[in-house]
């Protein structure tokens, strides 16, 4: 209920009843030892490690400190002159000090203290050799095809677009026109003669069953081999927006669902929406009167709720 807590209607002693600063549980002992120490005591034999152990759990499960030196006991001491490990830096040094390695394999120039390439004189056929075998940077590479009468402004290959194709804009938005957009002459329908009467055919007569057989009666018992949904399923909303009462298997067709006196009576007082008999006789009489029921017809939940609804706001 809004603003206010749950009534269960628990019966509750009377002891209880009457002291107003009764509290339910154990008083504490008024320890303020935290959980963590409860659970994991830091004094606890359990937790405590020699150092045989320590050095156990390095070798099988390599479970070394954040930041400690991985030791494997290597014999230093029988090394020709012995070595330290603490100060003995490992691998080679280079014999060439050769500096700006990329910057040389990018410009080759560099290779000499003029920043130029000296001149050489070599072969024509040399020469015509590298002009053609090798690559130049910053040119078209020499495929040996002679030369040819084409302009500047040439542009070898074919277009990529070569007549009114869509682009990744059209494929987004659409650009159809409204013949593109009438539906398919065969929706619904067969185009094909086969052995169908021409009246058939011509007839706006739609083959084929639905998918919701909602033409059809469900069955008293649903079974899980049965893939069929006769209309009776949720749709979208409902599984995006269900009602209130459905977590618990009640749904709004069972508050309106009609029951007799008695059947009623014992779900309106089992639910807790009467306090009393009584109380469900008094209500009983204003939903007949407003549904326009008589004494053996039978009335649902939904009629009860709006006659406790009348009846609270008119101060009943």
């Amino acid at each position: 209920p809004l603003g206010r807590s749950i009534s269960r209607n628990y019966n509750y002693p009377e002891a209880i009843k009457g002291d107003p600063d009764f509290r339910f549980g154990v008083v504490g002992s008024g320890d303020t030892e935290p959980a963590i120490t409860a659970i994991f005591p830091p004094n606890a034999p359990s937790l405590s490690t020699t150092a045989d152990q320590v050095a156990m759990y390095k070798k099988s499960h390599g479970s070394y400190e954040p930041g400690e030196q991985r030791k494997r006991d290597y014999t230093w001491d029988k090394v020709q002159g012995g070595i330290d490990p603490g100060t003995h830096t490992f691998g080679a040094t280079a014999e060439i000090d050769y500096r700006e390695g990329v910057a040389k394999a990018i410009n080759p120039d560099r290779e000499y203290d003029s920043r130029v390439k000296p001149t050489e004189f070599v072969p024509k056929n040399v020469a015509d050799f590298r002009k053609v075998r090798t690559d130049e940077l910053g040119t078209v590479r020499n495929l040996g095809l002679g030369q040819h009468a084409l302009g500047q402004e040439h542009t070898y290959g074919l277009p990529s677009k070569r007549f009114n194709d869509w682009g990744a804009r059209e494929c987004m938005q659409g650009n159809y026109t409204a013949d593109e957009q009438q539906p398919d002459p065969d929706l619904g329908r067969s185009l094909r003669r086969g052995c169908a009467p021409e009246d058939v055919l011509r007839s706006d007569r739609t083959f084929g069953v639905p998918c919701v057989r909602s033409d059809i009666k469900p069955p008293k018992l649903a079974s899980v081999a049965d893939s069929k949904n006769y209309g009776n399923e949720p749709g979208a909303k409902p599984l995006l927006y269900p009602q209130p009462f459905a977590v618990r298997g009640v749904y709004e067709e069972d508050f309106l669902s009609e029951h007799p006196r008695a059947e009623l009576q014992d779900i309106v007082l089992s639910a807790g929406v009467c306090d009393s008999e009584q109380h469900f006789d008094r209500l009983y009489r204003a939903a007949q009167a407003a549904y326009g029921k008589k004494e053996d017809e039978p009335l649902s939940v939904e009629a009860i709720r709006q006659a406790l609804y009348a009846e609270v706001e008119n101060g009943g």
